[in-house]
This record gives structure tokens, sequence and C-alpha cells, in this order.
């Protein structure tokens, strides 16, 4: 498997606290998407954490993970690109379909794209959509990507129902 710098971040995921750990569960899992699905993010040197906490949430509901783009500096530290920290409470009752999707999400916010050199130059992707449920209710699909969205929702729709995808505890959650 590709991307297998786990170890690097030690010293970072050592908290006083016991808050994060190294996650080589979520790195298994994504270093698999990796290899099948997100080939472009080969060499991208990405470290997966868990988040051990009572409750991790914003704007009223729970952050199941977050990735986010390391700073230069940390760059130099660590020698990471990226950190992929995942919500341990949900992955420990999640089925291996969520965390399969839940990692194959966080993957997705990872752009790559490549300089006049050559060189790759990686930045943080926005999700295709952006809307309140009560608009599109009201309006329906008023704008472009809510329309390539249901596309592909239907696209997948023939392939597997969402009762395939059920995530057990977690709608309770998220």
């Amino acid at each position: 498997m590709k991307n297998q710098g786990v170890a690097r971040v030690v010293f970072i995921a050592e908290g006083k606290d016991g808050k994060y750990a190294i996650s080589e569960e979520a790195h298994k899992v994504a270093a698999k998407l990796i290899d099948k699905q997100h080939s472009g993010l080969a060499e991208c040197r990405i470290a997966y954490l868990f988040k051990d906490v009572k409750e991790w949430e914003s704007k009223g509901k729970v952050v199941l993970a977050k990735t986010s783009k390391a700073p230069e500096q940390w760059q130099y530290l660590t020698d990471f690109d990226f950190v992929v920290i995942v919500n341990k409470k949900i992955w420990d009752i999640a089925p291996d379909k969520f965390r399969e999707a839940l990692m194959d999400h966080e993957l997705s916010h990872i752009i790559k794209e490549v300089d006049a050199k050559g060189n790759p130059k990686w930045s943080i992707a926005n999700h295709d959509v952006e809307e309140f449920s009560g608009v599109v209710l009201r309006h329906g699909l008023w704008k472009n990507d809510l329309k390539q969205f249901m596309a592909a929702a239907k696209k997948q729709g023939q392939q597997m129902s969402l009762d395939d995808m059920d995530s057990g505890d977690q709608d309770e959650k998220v």
C-alpha cells in the first residue's frame, strides 16, 4: 500500500491530555482508497489521527472528521502535507461501509495541482454542494451544482439503496 508514513507524526499526536492518537485504522482504510480511487494522492503525505473527546461538535452537529492542510512550518517539522483527524467515538461504532465513505469524503477534500516545474501543489477542496434542505424544498434544484449532485445521487441509487449504506447509530448523531 502507498501512503505509509504515519509514524513520523508521533510527537504531534502525543498530547498531554491524551485527546489525540495516531490512527493506524483510518490510515489503512485511506491507503486502500488512495490505491483504488484517489491515485493522485499517492505522493501526498497525510497524517491520520483520532480525536478522542466526549463531544466534538460544530454548529450543533457532530463532527465526524476534519481534514486540514498543514502550514509550511508544520510541513517542514513533520514532513506531512495534511492531517486527517477522525472522531474516535464515531469511528468505534461505525460499520466498515461508513468508515470507508468517511475516509473517501476526507480524501476528496485534498486537491493536487501541478506547478510550472511539475511539482505538486496541494490545497483543500470545498464540498460540491452548499445548500439548505429548506431552500431545496421551497425552490427545487435551482443551481447547477444541486442538479449535478442529484444526478450523481440518482446514478448511485441505481447501484445501491440508502438502506445499503445505513450507518446505524450514526443517523442519530449526524
